[in-house]
């Protein structure tokens, strides 16, 4: 999210080769099953038995459900981070 119009980033194909290659357990950075994988699964309401497939092995529409719910915690985290880590608390 830029902080200018609080809109989330456009998803890239560079965004969901990196989504599917953590799945996998490749690249630099890596999903670590079971848990974060069921993390993911239950944002986008996809069954638990999902989290031992492999990237190919998921429906083209599991797979996009997972990405965007990839995006929206990737934002909820910069937005906890920011939140949380500025030391700038909530203002009422």
């Amino acid at each position: 999210m830029t902080a200018r119009t609080m809109a989330p980033e456009p998803i890239t194909v560079d965004f969901v080769a990196r989504v599917a290659d953590a799945w996998d357990g490749r690249g630099k950075f890596c999903l670590r099953a079971p848990s974060e994988h069921l993390a993911l699964l239950s944002l986008c309401f996809l069954p638990a038995e999902l989290q031992s497939k492999r990237w190919a092995e998921l429906t083209p529409n599991q797979r996009v459900l997972l990405v965007k719910a990839a995006r929206l915690a990737v934002e909820l985290g910069r937005q906890c981070a920011y939140f949380f880590g500025s030391g700038e608390g909530a203002r009422f």
